[in-house]
């Protein structure tokens, strides 16, 4: 069995590591340092010997005679312990603290050695390299000396084994004072090991009853240091688990209470299909003999739309379906499903829209019907109305007046008849949509000089940010009639010396039409229903201004003919902007 070492174990280790690692590190700092420092300051001693004796020389100049220049060096280096080279301008050696005078006329010539040619040159050399007389590694400086005509050299010299020997040294006393720290460090660490270790076990025991739910007393510690701080933070981290806890119990009874209440299907599905919650409705509309739950949805609801649904809705992005759920009488289902906040589960809402459709399919064929009906003699009242007018009367201001307003309103309703007649045409598939590759900047054109009168009559700008050879899969005349109506809704909506602008974009698959005004805009709550036939916003000022109720409603089914989108979004600061977005043409 593997054992595991506990916090006290690791304190100790960490302390010892750390005292090595500082001793190691400062060590080799010092090492390096203090090497360059030994060196630095025997590079200056030396400078400072060489230049005393080359002052002397210039003051009391030698005899020529090889016992005198070499009696200068040998008291002087033995003064200095240091070895002293006199050499004369050529670089022949005049005397030499390490040479015997006999031995000085055989001595190497040093005109070749760097220290002796920069001190020529610069006025002082200095050269590191081992010496070829002595075999050992030295420092050599040299200073030039001068009196009367005669110029020359000094230089000095010392061994650098005397800077090993301090190294040598420093790495003794640095490995005692780190084995003493070492030693205080073990003890130190197994003091304060010994005093947390049993405040931590004891914090950690809380802990580990908090996360198995189990009752715990509160820990007991000052809060006077770092532990105590983490003892009332584990008391907090108690307190609030508890509160969240009884608050969770609470919203999940809510929950429960408010799925039973609806009458809408609810299902939750976790990320691998499997059923987490379902309510009542569900159980009733499914038909299901008990509640599913922790099985699959895949086993459990054998529905086949229902399922295509699930597996194909892409995750972030709401996806909703409409189908038939089989059974005697069989129901018309309307599914939304969703992603959950906080997990990759799905929540299906469904909602039974049998008897709803059936209502839209009965009001779908009264409309139809009313149409054909109304239309012929709607016809003659606008033809005897037309005729009227041209007529002389005996009260021709007031007849004129009444005929004007039979004319208005048989024209108004004409055109509701042929809306209604247009939306069942759409509806039932007799509308004859032919998708081509369109440049929608012709249709834009043309509505634009079709409403122009109307928007010089209010003073409205309308702006275009159309750019050339925009393309898409469209119908001409239902895009002219889409944007007819959406353009007619801006300038009739917007007030005077107002600011409509149509604008188109595209992308690699889409073509998207803006048109945006700055008039007073749509409620919130109006929203939602403002595609929806006969739905105003502003019932009287709508007929006042002549609209039917169902310009918006033919956008949306001409739109979606040709196989787009159309939506609403408000304008900043104020105002509306519907998108119409169609297939890009390849």
């Amino acid at each position: 069995m593997k054992i595991r070492p506990g916090i006290r174990t690791k304190l100790f280790f960490i302390s010892v590591a750390m005292i090595l690692l500082m001793a190691v590190v400062s060590g080799l700092w010092l090492e390096l340092h203090l090497e360059t420092w030994l060196e630095f300051r025997i590079e200056t001693k030396l400078g400072q010997h060489a230049k005393a004796v080359a002052d002397l020389i210039e003051l009391s100049p030698p005899s020529d005679s090889t016992e005198s220049w070499d009696l200068i060096a040998d008291r002087i280096g033995g003064d200095i312990s240091a070895r002293i080279t006199i050499f004369n301008s050529e670089g022949a050696v005049l005397g030499d603290s390490d040479i015997p005078t006999g031995a000085i006329p055989d001595a190497e010539n040093h005109s070749d050695r760097p220290e002796f040619i920069d001190a020529l040159n610069s006025g002082i050399g200095v050269s590191r390299r081992r010496s070829a007389t002595v075999e050992v590694p030295m420092l050599y400086v040299a200073v030039p000396y001068n009196f009367d005509e005669t110029r020359g050299v000094v230089r000095t010299a010392m061994p650098l084994h005397e800077v090993d020997i301090v190294i040598s040294r420093l790495r003794a006393m640095i490995a005692i004072a780190g084995l003493i720290g070492l030693v205080v460090a073990a003890i130190m660490s197994g003091i304060a090991s010994h005093m947390m270790s049993s405040t931590l076990r004891t914090i950690i025991e809380s802990a580990k009853q908090i996360t198995e739910g189990k009752a715990r007393p509160r820990l007991d510690i000052p809060d006077r240091d770092e532990i105590g701080g983490l003892a009332g933070s584990i008391n907090r981290l108690g307190d609030e688990l508890e509160k969240t806890i009884g608050e969770l119990g609470l919203e999940r009874d809510q929950l429960e209470s408010v799925l039973e209440g609806i009458d809408d299907a609810v299902i939750a599905v976790d990320g691998d299909l499997s059923i987490t919650l379902l309510n009542t409705a569900a159980i009733n509309l499914l038909a299901l003999a008990s509640a599913p739950v922790g099985r699959s949805l895949l086993d459990a609801i054998q529905v086949p739309a229902l399922i295509e649904l699930v597996t194909g809705h892409r995750p972030g992005e709401p996806a909703s379906a409409e189908f038939e759920l089989p059974g005697l009488p069989p129901k018309r289902v309307l599914a939304h499903i969703t992603m959950q906040r906080k997990s990759s589960g799905r929540v299906i809402v469904m909602r039974d829209v049998t008897e709803v459709r059936k209502l839209e399919a009965a009001r779908r064929d009264f409309f139809a019907n009313a149409s054909h009906e109304l239309r012929t003699p709607i016809g003659i009242v606008q033809a005897n109305a037309e005729t009227l007018i041209g007529r002389a009367s005996v009260d021709p201001e007031k007849t004129d007046e009444f005929l004007q307003a039979i004319h208005r309103n048989s024209v108004r309703l004409g055109k509701l008849i042929e809306d209604l007649l247009q939306i069942s045409r759409i509806e039932e598939g007799k509308y004859p949509v032919n998708l081509e590759p369109e440049d929608i900047k012709t249709p834009i054109l043309n509505t634009v000089n079709a409403i122009t009168n109307l928007a010089r009559e209010k003073n409205i700008t309308i702006t275009l940010e159309v750019p050339s050879d925009v393309r898409a899969e469209a119908d001409r005349d239902a895009l002219e009639e889409v944007l007819m109506n959406l353009l007619d809704n801006a300038v009739k909506y917007t007030p005077d010396t107002g600011q409509v602008t149509i604008r188109a974009s595209e992308t690699d698959t889409e073509v998207r039409i803006e048109i945006e005004d700055n008039g007073p805009g749509i409620p919130i709550p109006d929203r939602d229903r403002i595609f929806e036939r006969f739905y105003r916003v502003d019932d009287g000022r709508s007929r006042e201004m002549g609209g039917t109720g169902l310009g918006l409603a033919i956008v949306k089914h001409l739109v979606t003919a040709m196989g787009g989108m159309v939506s609403f979004e408000p304008s900043r600061p104020h105002g509306s902007k519907f998108i119409v977005t169609l297939r890009r043409a390849s």
